[in-house]
């Protein structure tokens, strides 16, 4: 921010993404420069993902808002890095009250009357879609950079919550009590640093290309608007999730690159800055590079207002 350099990152972790709003973005948006954090696998499809709804809906049907989006993700064939396992565990050291509201990511003037809901339970989903929603570990951080979107891009109001997919109950119910014991194991420290040390993988691993084969995700976005409307996008792509994430950061960077080439900096007013979320700071320029690389979207309406 000191020396007006645009930053792209990977990181997952919401209370550090707190600590660079808090820090850095009153001056970032000043300057018109560029900090994008969250930029991989967490949280590239949650939150352009939402945002292709809100963009889709507008550009179809113009007036009707977007009032609740759901994103159920499916992972074909899930792996766990060290990396990703300290920073999970990681956040039971770090977290501070500040950011135990779900709107910590929120601007201040965007978190009144802002409902935050959340996938805590097992749930069965009908309709066309017919599977199983768990609670997915990585909600609580998705979750909060979609609602910071929201509130930037002038949409506070509608919600956001993730879940994960499963198939049958039994692998539903499997998953969801692996989660909870996971995550009361780590709530003590001693019992933490035990299973982190023992259990988790250590940073600097993760998995090989032969585990990576036959890996890939689909996330299911179901978006109601305010007269009735249900939407349904779908994010797909066969590639890894760590993959993705080395995919998701250079074409980050490159977007801001082709944002500034052509652009007279302290003239152009549809330029902001600060610590920004992907979609508000890329919205469609960096989802229309990744669609070029292979990533498959689709968004069609699936029942109309009654």
């Amino acid at each position: 921010v000191r020396n007006g350099t645009h930053y792209v990152d990977t990181t997952g972790e919401f209370q550090f993404v707190r600590l660079l709003i808090e820090r850095h973005h009153q001056e970032a948006k000043a300057k018109k420069v560029l900090i994008v954090p969250t930029c991989g696998f967490y949280s590239v499809p949650s939150d352009l993902g939402s945002n292709m709804m809100h963009e889709f809906v507008t550009k179809l049907s113009g007036s009707p808002k977007i009032t609740q989006t759901v994103g159920y993700f499916e992972f074909k064939k899930p792996s766990l890095s060290g990396g990703a396992a300290a920073s999970f565990a990681s956040i039971y050291d770090t977290v501070t009250t500040a950011d135990n509201s779900p709107l910590s990511l929120n601007p201040v003037d965007a978190r009144k009357g802002v409902k935050a809901p959340a996938q805590r339970f097992i749930s069965y989903v009908g309709g066309l879609l017919k599977f199983f929603a768990v609670p997915h570990a990585m909600a609580g951080s998705d979750e909060r950079v979609v609602r910071r979107t929201n509130a930037l891009l002038g949409r506070p109001t509608s919600t956001y919550y993730e879940t994960a997919v499963s198939k049958g109950l039994f692998s539903a119910v499997g998953a969801a009590l692996n989660l909870y014991i996971l995550k009361a194991l780590l709530y003590f420290g001693p019992i933490r640093r035990f299973v982190t040390k023992a259990v988790l993988p250590p940073p600097g691993t993760g998995p090989s290309s032969e585990d990576k084969k036959g890996s890939g995700f689909v996330a299911t976005f179901v978006s109601t608007t305010d007269n009735g409307v249900t939407y349904k996008g779908v994010w797909e792509d066969k590639r890894d999730a760590y993959d993705l994430t080395a995919v998701y950061m250079v074409q980050g960077a490159v977007t801001i690159l082709e944002t500034f080439k052509d652009s007279d900096e302290a003239n152009d007013t549809t330029i902001i800055g600060g610590v920004l979320t992907p979609a508000s700071a890329f919205g469609l320029r960096l989802l229309n590079r990744l669609i070029e690389d292979g990533t498959s979207i689709q968004v069609e309406e699936i029942n109309k207002a009654k």
